[in-house]
């Protein structure tokens, strides 16, 4: 009989940010965005809500761990910087994968003069991060720049405590026996997470009834693996997930799924260790299997569900998996300290039981980031580079989850060249134009330039545009 071990979360202490301080030196109570931006669209009489930041001076005790502005109208080419490091998620509009914000807090009196120069110093902070843009509609094309900004909004007439968004959830499993799904729903619960599948050889008998349940309930709703990483390796276990309830649905209410990570539950019949008798190193190759197979097939990045301590001794705490949202299993009534490599959680498990049914879970964000989480947008990602004087290479990859349509490139030369070639595109003088009726999921697409130099010396090139990502490839 397959059953899940209690997961043996450990108490630890969290990580300040530079928002967290600043919050701190200002002595405000901190808001979530989605908070502080309708309070902003009901001050200023914005029935339709804002846009963009909008600052407030005299008034007002409240700020925000940052903030970043969406596109007015999808499918333009608008720029969208997005708070997320270079390569710990994939590119999504920040809304769609957005942290969680701080919780209220006090603090000490800060006058208007020190409250205007923290403002001044933390205005701005350096960093490392991806910037994506809109491309026919909700596709998303990331680029290589690099933008970090921290923006501290004051808004007016702002009181009292401000708190995280949280969204209640359940995960369940076959031992959780019947579920009254509509109870769950009404008692608050917004999704589910449900045992499908473990090793190579287990579908839980009851996944389709409470699969189909939640979502018959309105609830958004996804599927989880426990691991056996000691039975075979991590892509015979995600083939069998994905075969078997795993795989993920552009269905606007089926989450990533989960690959379930924790103590040995079977130590006394396999004679297995907690960690499954395999050596950090081991675990790390087997985990990249599992959710590399699951991201190919899919083009979702798998959730990771874990406990702070498992994660430290059987992977080493290893930073490698920032891309794949944290499902973080600690029973208590604080998070505590997170795995390494990851700045947040996705989703919290705080209890074996709750109020609702099976396990008590919370999603660190809002209703509409939840959703978004199940509903994200395609996502292209183009490259490009200068073979040489005469010769031009621009790849355009769908590495999310949806067939992306009518994906347009464009491209002049500049230093004096002339294009004479270029296989399944048009071209006249110094332009060119190219154009993809449809990419599948997984595929790309590779146009090479052939131009023609008027000299042999100085500096030539090829501008290219790919919805709103540029690319500049230049040659001596």
């Amino acid at each position: 009989m397959r059953t899940r071990r209690p997961r043996n979360g450990l108490p630890g202490s969290g990580k300040s940010t530079p928002a967290r301080a600043l919050g701190r030196e200002l002595g405000w109570p901190v808001l979530s965005k989605d908070a502080i931006k309708e309070t902003l669209a009901d001050t200023l009489d914005r029935p339709g809500g804002v846009g963009e930041a909008e600052w407030s001076t005299a008034l007002g005790r409240a700020a925000a761990e940052s903030l970043w502005t969406l596109p007015a109208t999808a499918g333009r080419g608008a720029v969208l910087e997005s708070p997320w490091p270079a390569g710990a998620a994939p590119c999504a509009p920040g809304p769609l994968r957005r942290g969680r914000t701080m919780a209220g807090m006090g603090g000490g009196r800060a006058t208007a003069g020190s409250r205007a120069r923290v403002l001044a110093r933390y205005r701005k902070r350096g960093g490392n991060f991806r910037a994506c843009g809109i491309v026919q509609g909700s596709a998303m094309i990331c680029g290589v720049k690099r933008l970090w900004l921290y923006t501290v909004i004051a808004t007016i007439g702002m009181t009292g405590v401000a708190h995280a968004a949280e969204v209640p959830g359940v995960d369940v499993s076959n031992w959780t026996g019947e579920i009254d799904w509509a109870a769950v729903a009404s008692g608050g619960g917004k999704f589910a997470f449900v045992h499908a599948t473990e090793g190579t050889d287990y579908r839980s008998p009851s996944f389709e009834a409470q699969f189909s349940g939640a979502a018959s309930a309105g609830l958004v709703r996804g599927a989880y693996h426990f691991a056996q990483p000691h039975e075979s390796d991590g892509t015979a276990q995600a083939d069998h997930f994905l075969r078997n309830g795993g795989n993920w649905m552009s269905d606007g209410q089926t989450l990533p799924g989960v690959l379930d990570l924790e103590d040995n539950p079977y130590k006394d019949t396999n004679g297995k260790n907690n960690c499954y008798d395999l050596s950090a190193a081991d675990m790390v190759t087997w985990i990249k299997d599992f959710t590399k197979k699951y991201r190919a097939a899919t083009g979702r990045h798998a959730i990771i569900y874990t406990t702070t301590s498992w994660w430290q001794t059987c992977t080493g705490n290893t930073t490698t998996f920032k891309s794949n949202p944290l499902w973080l299993a600690r029973w208590g009534s604080e998070v505590g300290e997170l795995p390494k490599g990851w700045k947040k959680h996705t989703f919290w498990q705080s209890a074996e039981k709750g109020t609702l049914a099976g396990g008590q879970n919370v999603f660190n964000g809002s209703e509409s980031q939840l959703k978004s989480l199940a509903n994200p947008p395609a996502e292209v990602r183009v490259g490009g580079r200068a073979v040489s004087r005469k010769s031009y290479t621009v790849t355009i990859s769908n590495t999310g989850p949806h067939p992306v349509k009518d994906v347009k490139l464009t491209g002049r030369t500049f230093g004096g060249q002339r294009v004479v070639k270029a296989p399944g595109c048009t071209f006249s003088g110094t332009a060119v134009n190219c154009r993809i009726g449809e990419l599948p999921l997984g595929r790309k697409k590779t146009f090479t330039i052939t131009t023609r130099p008027s000299r042999s010396k100085g500096t030539v090139g090829l501008n290219v545009t790919v919805g709103s990502v540029k690319l500049v490839l230049k040659a001596r």
